[in-house]
């Protein structure tokens, strides 16, 4: 679902500046509830309420009319993406998780934590006018669709150039964020890659038990 919505967002994108709560409001929810079943009531529900509460104060007061409104919003829906990412792969190497599953709550983890970086860019943009501007021209950046490009060009470490971060606030968090998408999938994968082996060696540790199981049964039954 995520997947799809990032691929969709610049099709359906129609000038507009910031992200739209229909979009939003989908991506929380569908975070909260999972965060909820895995992790535990206390995330989901401290991700619905931030993402719900900050939707609500835009869509719902003055505050969405202006882009300096947008920033409180904008950045509890940034925390609510970055705790969805977190519940969601601290319970991806959780016991009850296996195999496939483990792979899908990382890479929607991933695609949070570039959501979220993409709010945070679009923040800085509000608090300081400028600092993001297209590659070889002045013009600036101000659109979501196109912070959530600088986003994931960032996070992959792709940077194809055409966004351009010009401040220094808005070039730390491009160094930041470009360090968390190449040590991210670095750590996942080893970890991914020890759960796999604390679950075989559990699987091994079964089979014992229950081969052992077995041949003690077997014995008693040929005592009897």
């Amino acid at each position: 679902g995520l997947l799809v919505g990032i691929c969709l967002v610049p099709l359906a994108d129609s000038g507009t500046e910031f992200i739209r709560p229909i979009g939003a409001g989908i991506v929380v929810t569908m975070g909260g509830i999972e965060a909820w079943k895995i992790a535990g009531r206390a995330w989901g529900l401290a991700i619905l309420v931030l993402g719900w509460v900050s939707l609500a104060l835009v869509s719902l007061t003055s505050m969405g009319s202006t882009p300096s409104g947008h920033l409180v919003p904008g950045v509890m829906l940034a925390a609510a993406y970055i705790l969805s990412a977190v519940a969601i792969v601290r319970a991806a190497f959780g016991r009850r998780m296996h195999g496939a599953e483990r792979i899908y709550y990382g890479i929607s983890s991933y695609l949070l934590i570039g959501i979220a970086f993409a709010s945070v860019h679009q923040r800085i943009a509000i608090l300081a006018p400028g600092s993001y501007r297209a590659g070889g021209s002045d013009a600036v950046v101000d659109r979501w669709v196109d912070f959530l490009w600088l986003s994931f060009s960032t996070l992959t470490t792709a940077g194809f150039g055409d966004v351009v971060p010009v401040s220094n606030a808005a070039r730390m968090l491009c160094t930041l964020e470009a360090v968390a998408g190449v040590m991210y999938p670095a750590i996942f994968l080893a970890r991914l890659v020890g759960a796999a082996t604390e679950d075989d060696e559990r699987d091994e540790a079964r089979s014992e038990e229950h081969t052992s199981e077995l041949q003690s049964r077997q014995y008693l039954v040929c005592r009897l």
